[in-house]
């Protein structure tokens, strides 16, 4: 029973490193998003001698790249947010995982102790019927 809860707290554990690797890479996208975004913003232009109304359609488009890019903000601060709920269910299982193991661990010992008591026994009744029957 033991081991069949240590096996699942490690399915567990696997799966929520899992689900974060998966979070972490959703930031990196993310991240890599608003880089080119502010790129954009920085390199974009009109021609020294563009119409008024090619400057406010580049406003425009700059103001658009700037909402993105808050937006993408927002998202990254909730991603984070789960990450670190993750890290604490990976904590807390990470900790049952190691009891468990613990506990697996000592009744293994207990096992080999208990065999060996048996092994014993059966030497001394062995000596035992060999001194008599001599």
């Amino acid at each position: 029973m033991i081991k069949k809860l240590f096996n699942l707290k490690k399915l567990q554990l696997d799966q929520n490193f899992s689900i974060m690797q998966n979070l972490k890479n959703q930031v990196f996208a993310l991240e890599e998003q608003n880089e080119i975004l502010a790129h954009e913003i920085n390199t974009q232009g009109v021609s020294a001698v563009g119409a008024i109304r090619d400057f406010y359609a580049l406003e425009i488009h700059k103001k658009n790249l700037r909402q993105m890019m808050k937006n993408n903000l927002g998202e990254i601060g909730a991603l984070q947010a789960q990450i670190s709920i993750q890290n604490q269910i990976i904590s807390q299982l990470m900790k049952e995982k190691e009891q468990f193991g613990y506990i697996l661990q000592q009744q293994k010992i207990q096992k080999q102790k208990e065999e060996i008591k048996v092994f014993e026994n059966e030497s001394s009744e062995l000596v035992q019927y060999r001194y008599i029957h001599g």
